[in-house]
């Protein structure tokens, strides 16, 4: 697992979006999960993450490989 504080994966992936919290609109990442083989292939993406159930839709997608 990587995170992407800058969102340069996110920019590059596509993978930035136009959000709206407390009437303010702005720019951030999709919430998602990319899995990668070791040479950056994209193996699977899980488009809308659950943060409490993150491990769990994590493992789910690895065993569907």
């Amino acid at each position: 697992m990587v995170s992407d504080p800058e969102d340069l994966f996110g920019e590059a992936a596509g993978a930035i979006i136009e959000k709206k919290m407390y009437g303010r609109t702005f720019q951030g990442p999709l919430r998602s999960a990319w899995i990668l083989d070791g040479a950056g292939k994209v193996l699977g993406v899980i488009e809308k993450v659950d943060a409490k159930e993150h491990g769990k839709q994590v493992l789910a997608a690895l065993k569907a490989l």
